[in-house]
């Protein structure tokens, strides 16, 4: 059941993306990712960065998903080659080829780039350091793309770890009393209760006599 659901929802997701806008600033809904906590933490990133690429959030899923690539990799390679589309030419946000490749949309450039790393005979069954280190010979390239895909997987888990109950500390503020003191409280109570009872009686004998 559940796998033919998912095949039905990657048809489904494969022709929105297929027919959908070419404009980086319309978005298409995707049944598959509405309750997907990476769309908001993707989102929201890219909004940080004043990233024209937030409407796209479920485009990068997507592609990842179905190309079996860690969720986190296209986007922060999108951010360091173009600030995720703030800078680009050709449609293409990913730096792809030096930029000399250019796409119908940045939403094709996106399914595009996620095609190739992870089924191109360059690319194939390399590792992340691997890939990384072929997509941009620069030797700090893979630490800067691998920061950035902590601080993404850091918004998920804050996004959907649910809130700790407040813990109760009063047992750890209030000292636990020794059997000896107790006794010896109990006893100054005992005698300051008698105490109170003779003073009331003597009170009450006074008030008659």
């Amino acid at each position: 059941m559940t796998r033919t659901f998912f095949k039905s929802c990657l048809v489904v997701v494969g022709l929105l993306a297929v027919q959908a806008p070419t404009s980086p600033g319309e978005q298409i809904e995707f049944p598959c990712y509405r309750n997907d906590p990476r769309v908001a933490v993707l989102r929201e990133f890219f909004e940080a960065l004043n990233s024209p690429a937030s409407p796209l959030a479920e485009d990068f899923l997507y592609a990842a998903d179905r190309h079996g690539l860690d969720w986190r990799l296209l986007p922060s390679i999108a951010i360091l080659e173009s600030g995720a589309g703030r800078e680009y030419a050709n449609n293409n946000i990913f730096g792809w080829d030096s930029c000399r490749t250019g796409f119908d949309s940045v939403r094709a450039g996106i399914h595009y780039v996620a095609s190739r790393l992870a089924g191109s005979n360059l690319y194939k069954d390399k590792d992340l350091d691997e890939k990384l280190a072929l997509y941009n010979p620069n030797s700090e390239y893979p630490s800067r793309v691998k920061w950035l895909m902590e601080r993404l997987e850091a918004r998920l888990q804050s996004a959907t770890v649910p809130p700790q109950p407040a813990r109760d500390y009063s047992s750890i503020l209030t000292p636990k009393k020794s059997p000896a003191k107790m006794m010896s409280e109990s006893t100054t109570t005992a005698r300051i209760s008698i105490t109170r009872s003779l003073v009331v009686f003597w009170l009450l004998t006074s008030a008659f006599i």
